[in-house]
C-alpha cells in the first residue's frame, strides 16, 4: 500500500485531536482534585491513559507512513526523521498545512504544560499535608499520658512523657 504526504498529514491531524483531548480531559481533572472529586478523577486518568496509547499508536503509524514516504520518493537522506525538512523540500504546497498545526500543537503543548504543573503543585500540597497529619499521628503514637503522682484525689494531672522505641 503506497502512502501519500496526505496519510502522513493526516496521522498529525488525529495527533493534534488526541492531544487537545488530553488538554482538556487535564483541565478537567485538575479541577476535580481542586473539589476533591477523586473516583471521577480516577475515571478520567484511566481516559488519559487510552488517549497517551492512542498518541503511541499515531506515532508508530507516524514514523512509517515517513519511512515509506522516503522509500517511495528515492531520498537518500531520511532527514533525521524530520518531517518539516521532508514536506519543504519536496511537497511545498503542503507547508502551510504543516505549519498551522505545528503552530496548533506548539500552543496546545504550551498550555498542556501549564496545566500539568497546576496539577503537580495541588498534588505536592496534597503530598505534603498527608506527610504532616501522618508525622502528627505518628508522634502521637509514639507518646503516653501518664500520671505524675502530683495533686490529690480530686484533681489528676497528666504530663506526656516520650516512649524510647
Amino acid at each position: 500500500m503506497k502512502r501519500s504526504i496526505d496519510d502522513l498529514i493526516n496521522i498529525i491531524t488525529k495527533q493534534y485531536d488526541v492531544y487537545t483531548e488530553i488538554f482538556f480531559n487535564e483541565i478537567d481533572k485538575g479541577f476535580l482534585l481542586f473539589i476533591n472529586d477523586i473516583s471521577t478523577f480516577n475515571t478520567l486518568n484511566e481516559n488519559s491513559k487510552k488517549l497517551i496509547n492512542t498518541i503511541i499508536n499515531l506515532e508508530k503509524e507516524k514514523g512509517e507512513v515517513f519511512n515509506e514516504l522516503i522509500h517511495s520518493l528515492n531520498i537518500k537522506n531520511n532527514y533525521n526523521n524530520d518531517i518539516y525538512l521532508l514536506i519543504k523540500n519536496h511537497f511545498p504546497e503542503k507547508l502551510d498545512q504543516f505549519e498551522i498545526l505545528r503552530t496548533k500543537f506548539s500552543i496546545v503543548l504550551k498550555n498542556s504544560k501549564i496545566i500539568n504543573n497546576k496539577i503537580m503543585i495541588l498534588l505536592n500540597s496534597g503530598i505534603s499535608f498527608i506527610n504532616s497529619i501522618y508525622k502528627t499521628l505518628n508522634e502521637s503514637f509514639n507518646t503516653t499520658t501518664i500520671y505524675n503522682n502530683k495533686g490529690n484525689i480530686d484533681k489528676k494531672e497528666f504530663v506526656r512523657f516520650y516512649k524510647n522505641i
